[in-house]
């Protein structure tokens, strides 16, 4: 366990299958990519390949994580266990270039803590919260002021476009313009994943630090102390607070309770209109594409197309919705959203998947089984028919390895219809089935379908400029090959870059739609 910048780091070496695994038991994290530092530019040109733009931002300043395209190498296969991408960064304190140095050998370097908890700040806290991981603890006397997890970075489109802000990146500072707000301080709050909270005041807005996902006691009190310290630094205390209209969300709670003036923000309008921040852009036709988020009508969106400006959002087509049996529970098993699926196309399952068959009564049932839009539990469902991840141990692990079978291959779209305003996969889900025995064609055609639906809604609502955001636009394939496709037709596509897509870029669009209405009372 290291002291490093901005918390502690649990590093083993990478090229050490044993030592890997048994961090991994240690840690609780059975399968995510871990991230790897090396010494050099050239030892990391001999794990992955590094076009220019990635260079540059691997060796730059900020020091973030990159994540690249690997080849094949000496680490240890559980680094990044099925996965064609490396997360590497490089030395980001003279420590880490003389651990690299005298070891002379890639050193996994993850966050120091334990499953669904914030980093370690300090020696007694790292003694005693990773007493059970840690063989050797490796302190100095350079005080880490504030909790700050290593940046992730990835280039997309020719772009480095962050995907989680925080060392080097963080705070961010973006103009927002206070509409008839002025001298009032907002406090944004994001949701309940990978909250990043927002501070406005004076036509900025303040974007912290990464803090996490909100599931435990020690995350929330995180949680306090990052929004304390947000307001300590910035000199003021925001006079309204705004969060996502779920009302189950750990920053809902919190908020709740501050006693402030509260306001609510529906989250697929945040997601888009993050994208519109960053821009500094007053309009756009966007898509808000993610795992789940609850809409107004009380449904589990996820698959949106909104016309969003100053006045607010106009939901004008969105997926067609599909059950989930068992709710939530289908979040990780992407065989029960297969199931909920095929029930809505009228589908048989597949006789190589008999275990879809005790989903299939349960779709039937809407009570146990809400009915969602999620582009983000599309993946997963794909995923499990063919094969490649039916269960996802970890966030987005079904929709990274689609991604990654894709790659390079060029392939016509699935055919799509109208039901009214949705965009209706059925005629999609049929061809899947009698292509399923190829995971990397089927792969390759559903990123070309989820492009030409987005090429198609832009056509039919005549937009000339296209706002993306939610965390499906994490996927590199499908954000190129919509910049690619609109940009062809004369369309401005806006993509976060200095924000992340996911729920990390939450609350600065949440403070962008709050400045565009009345004053808190």
């Amino acid at each position: 366990a290291l002291q490093g910048v901005g918390g502690f780091q649990l590093l083993v070496d990478a090229t050490d299958e044993a030592a890997v695994a048994r961090l991994r038991a240690r840690k609780r994290r059975p399968t995510k990519p871990l991230a790897v530092m090396v010494a050099s530019l050239e030892q990391a040109r001999s794990l992955a390949a590094l076009g220019d733009e990635e260079a540059r931002t691997l060796a730059s300043p900020a020091g973030p994580i990159v994540l690249l395209r690997r080849r094949a190498d000496g680490l240890a296969p559980a680094v990044a266990p099925q996965c064609a991408r490396l997360g590497l960064m490089l030395p980001t304190t003279p420590l880490h270039a003389l651990l690299l140095d005298a070891i002379g050998r890639p050193l996994v370097a993850t966050s120091g803590n334990r499953h669904e908890e914030p980093i370690a700040l300090d020696e007694a806290e790292a003694l005693q919260r990773l007493a059970d991981i840690a063989d050797v603890f490796l302190v100095h006397d350079r005080a880490i002021v504030r909790r700050c997890d290593d940046s992730v970075v990835q280039v997309a489109a020719g772009r480095a476009r962050v995907l989680r802000l925080g060392r080097g990146y963080a705070p961010l500072r973006i103009p927002l313009l206070m509409h008839d707000r002025t001298g009032e301080t907002l406090l944004a709050l994001g949701g309940h994943l990978k909250h990043a909270p927002v501070l406005v005041a004076d036509g900025e807005a303040i974007v912290w630090p990464h803090v996490g996902d909100l599931d435990g006691p020690a995350a929330r009190a995180a949680m306090v102390r990052s929004l304390e310290d947000l307001e300590r630094t910035a000199g003021r205390r925001a006079a309204c607070v705004v969060v996502d209209a779920h009302p189950d969300y750990a920053t809902t709670a919190w908020a709740e309770a501050s006693g402030r003036p509260l306001r609510r923000v529906w989250h697929h309008h945040a997601h888009v209109a993050a994208t519109l921040a960053e821009h500094g852009v007053d309009a756009a036709l966007g898509f808000a594409w993610d795992g789940v988020g609850l809409g107004p009508d009380g449904g589990a969106w996820g698959g949106e197309a909104l016309e969003v400006d100053a006045t607010g959002a106009r939901r004008v087509a969105h997926l067609l919705p599909f059950p989930l049996p068992g709710g939530d529970a289908a979040a990780r098993d992407g065989g029960r959203v297969l199931a909920g699926m095929l029930a809505a196309a009228g589908l048989a399952p597949p006789p190589e998947l008999p275990e879809l068959a005790r989903w299939l009564p349960l779709a039937a049932h809407a009570r146990l089984c809400p009915a969602s839009t999620s582009v983000g539990r599309l993946f997963d469902a794909v995923a499990a028919l063919v094969g490649v991840c039916p269960r996802s141990r970890h966030e987005g692990e079904a929709a990274a390895r689609l991604e990654d079978l894709a790659e390079e291959m060029v392939v016509a779209p699935y055919p799509f219809a109208w039901e009214g305003a949705a965009l209706d996969w059925r005629p999609m889900l049929a061809a899947m089935l009698v292509e399923r025995h190829d995971p990397p064609r089927v792969a390759a055609r559903l990123h070309a379908t989820l492009c030409a639906m987005v090429v198609d809604v832009a056509r039919r609502r005549r937009a000339d400029t296209v706002a993306l955001g939610g965390g499906c636009f994490q996927n590199r394939r499908l954000v190129e090959a919509i910049d690619a496709a609109l940009g062809e037709r004369g369309v401005r596509v806006l993509t976060p870059t200095r924000v992340p897509p996911s729920d990390g870029g939450l609350a600065l669009g949440q403070a962008w739609v709050v400045t565009r209405s009345a004053p808190c009372a």
